[in-house]
C-alpha cells in the first residue's frame, strides 16, 4: 500500500506573526466539504479528532484539529491550557456562510464535544513543525515495516473567537480574540487491538515494531512508542496494515538522549511487546531483548537506566 501523500499545506502568516485571517485559508481541504460527519468526536494529548464519510470520493476520514497557541504568548517551556466547556461556548456564538467555515467548525465542535476533559493544551508553533519534520524525516530517511500516518491534506485557519489561556494551577495569561486552528485530514485509521489480531498478523506486529524501533532508534528518533501510537488498516478481504503515528510526542536528533527520555522508549517498548506476547501466547514473558534493538555505544545506557 503506498503512503499517503501530503497534498497540500497551507501556512498563512503575515509579517508581523499574527494568523492571516484573509479568506480561502483552507481552500486546500475543498475536496472534502461535501463529506458528511457521522457525529462521533475524541480528544488526543494535543489535538481533537472528528470522523466523516466522503463516499467513493476519499473514504472515510479523520479530521484533526490544534489549538496553535499565539505566538505573543510567552509559555516557557511550560503546557498552557483552554477550558474546554469556555471554548464549546464560544464556538456555539460563531456563524459560517462558506463551506470551508462550515467544515472546519464543524469538525472542531464534534472534536471537542466528544471530549470528557475538561481542559485541554494550546499547542506551541514549534510543536507543530517539529511533527511535520521528524514525520518527513522517518518516511525518507529511514527504512520502515510499519507505514507512517501522514495528512492527505493540511491548512491552518484562522479562528475569531475569544479563549482563555491558563496555566496549569488555572492562573489566566491571556484571552486571544483570534488564533490559528491547525486542521488536517487523514484517512481513517483504528487502534491496534492485538487481542483480535490472528496469529500471522501479531507476528508481522512484533517483528515489524521490533525492526521499526531499532531503525528509529539508530536515526537518534525516540519515538513515544506506546501502543495507542500504532494504528492499523484492513480493508475487506486485504492484508492489514500497520502505521506509526503522533511523531510530537519525541525526542529527536542526539545519539545520547536524557536518562528520562531513553528509560520511557524502554519502558513503552517492554510492555508492548509483553502485550504482543501474552496475545501469541499468555505463558511467554517479555526477553530481555530491549538493550539489543538500542546501537551498540548505547547498550551501557540500557543497562543502567533498566536496572
Amino acid at each position: 500500500m503506498p503512503r499517503p501523500e501530503l497534498v497540500a499545506i497551507t501556512l498563512a502568516f503575515c509579517v508581523s506573526g499574527r494568523p492571516d485571517c484573509s479568506p480561502g485559508t483552507c481552500q486546500t481541504l475543498q475536496p472534502y466539504f461535501d463529506c458528511a460527519f457521522d457525529g462521533w468526536g475524541t480528544g488526543g494529548g494535543g489535538n481533537t479528532i472528528a470522523t466523516a464519510k466522503c463516499g467513493a470520493i476519499a473514504g472515510d476520514i479523520v479530521v484533526r484539529t490544534g489549538f496553535q497557541l499565539p505566538s505573543y504568548v510567552d509559555h516557557g517551556g511550560q503546557p498552557l491550557f483552554f477550558d474546554r466547556a469556555e471554548a464549546v461556548t464560544s464556538l456555539q456564538n460563531l456563524t459560517f456562510s462558506t463551506a470551508e467555515e462550515s467544515f472546519v467548525l464543524h469538525a472542531v465542535a464534534y472534536g471537542l464535544t466528544g471530549d470528557s476533559r475538561h481542559i485541554r493544551r494550546w499547542i506551541p508553533k514549534e510543536e507543530l513543525l517539529l511533527e511535520h519534520q521528524w514525520r518527513e524525516y522517518s518516511v525518507w530517511k529511514t527504512r520502515l515495516v510499519f507505514e507512517v500516518a501522514a495528512p492527505a491534506a493540511e491548512c491552518q485557519f484562522c479562528m475569531h473567537m475569544s479563549v482563555p489561556v491558563y496555566q496549569l494551577g488555572g492562573h489566566q495569561l491571556e484571552e486571544p480574540d483570534e488564533f490559528t486552528m491547525q486542521v488536517s485530514v487523514m484517512q481513517r485509521l483504528v487502534p491496534v487491538k492485538l487481542s483480535s489480531l490472528p496469529l500471522p498478523d501479531l507476528l508481522q506486529f512484533l517483528v515489524g515494531y521490533v525492526q521499526d524501533l531499532t531503525a528509529l532508534a539508530h536515526a537518534n528518533i525516540w519515538h513515544d512508542c506506546h501502543i495507542g501510537n500504532v494504528l492499523m488498516q484492513q480493508p475487506e478481504g486485504q492484508d492489514v496494515t500497520f502505521y506509526w503515528h503522533d511523531f510530537a510526542g519525541s525526542s529527536f536528533g542526539t545519539s545520547k538522549p536524557r536518562a528520562e527520555v531513553l528509560k520511557e522508549f524502554i519502558r513503552k517498548m517492554n510492555e508492548t511487546i509483553a502485550e504482543t506476547l501474552a496475545a501469541l501466547d499468555p505463558t511467554l514473558s517479555v526477553p530481555s531483548l530491549c538493550g539489543y534493538l538500542l546501537p551498540r555505544h548505547q547498550r551501557g545506557d540500557f543497562e543502567e537506566v533498566s536496572s
